[in-house]
């Protein structure tokens, strides 16, 4: 897997606060759900039912982050732009991806002139909501904690409906 970084990234959930815990490349991150600074029962509902989240480090907000259930998609808003992508694949930097997820594994296919090539892999946790990624292209540096929060929320989503 060429260019791709050898540090992992590893995001998970803390369940009771609703919150999402990003490491990537030794820097910390949050995604706070929406309401979590409300207080009462409307504050602990919206966290607990939520599926926008707001990506932080330290107090700066850096994306506001949606999962789409209805159409299986990512909204992410990050500086003045709002970037939609499929949860199976989608198009960023002018190269294509496709993602392949299983219970236990998310892997991350790079799709150029009719070639795909596996150049990111990542694992669920399977007693914890978490997703921890062992490398990933470069070019995916801007967005990809933000796909990984992402993942845990549709994770988390899926878990609480079951299966229809």
């Amino acid at each position: 897997m060429e260019n791709t970084t050898s540090q992992r990234l590893i995001a998970k959930a803390k369940v009771l606060k609703n919150f999402i815990e990003v490491s990537d490349k030794g820097a910390e991150y949050e995604a706070r759900p929406l309401g979590w600074n409300e207080k009462g029962l409307i504050g602990a509902l919206q966290t607990l039912f939520t599926l926008r989240y707001f990506l932080f480090k330290g107090e700066e907000m850096l994306s506001d982050l949606r999962y789409d259930d209805v159409h299986d998609r990512f909204v992410i808003k990050k500086n003045q732009n709002e970037l939609v992508l499929d949860t199976s694949g989608f198009t960023y930097g002018g190269r294509k991806y496709e993602i392949k997820t299983t219970m236990r594994e998310l892997d991350l296919i790079e799709n150029t002139d009719g070639q795909s090539k596996l150049v990111g892999k990542g694992h669920f946790g399977m007693s914890s909501y978490s997703l921890e990624l062992e490398s990933y292209p470069d070019e995916l540096g801007d967005i990809i904690k933000e796909v990984a929060v992402l993942y845990i929320v549709k994770k988390m989503t899926w878990s609480m409906i079951g299966p229809i």
